[in-house]
């Protein structure tokens, strides 16, 4: 279930919280600070450590879509180069087809 932040208006401030959504909670309807929720969520996420086959993982997943990048960067690089050849060929067609030739004497 999707936590909503709702906020209340008190004179000049706004108070954000979220309300407890869980039926089978003692807390189900009440308000918790959305600071309080926040933090704590954040404590629990500093206490979480991967393990070391997760990490693996993570950094094989991490090498195999960089080599594949890398790919896609030399094919493309190659075709650039490629068009860039091209490009030059036929300025060069343009421009010595289109000038008259040095006469010799």
């Amino acid at each position: 279930m999707p936590l909503r932040s709702p906020w209340s208006k008190r004179k000049y401030k706004r108070y954000t919280y979220y309300p407890c959504q869980n039926k089978s909670c003692s807390c189900y309807g009440k308000s918790i600070p959305r600071d309080k929720l926040e933090g704590a969520f954040g404590e629990v996420v500093k206490s979480l450590q991967p393990s070391p086959s997760m990490l693996a993982l993570a950094k094989a997943m991490f090498h195999n879509a960089w080599s594949a990048r890398h790919e896609q960067m030399k094919k493309a690089s190659t075709s650039v180069k490629r068009q860039i050849t091209e490009a030059e060929k036929q300025i060069e067609r343009w421009w010595f087809g289109s000038c008259p030739q040095p006469t010799t004497l």
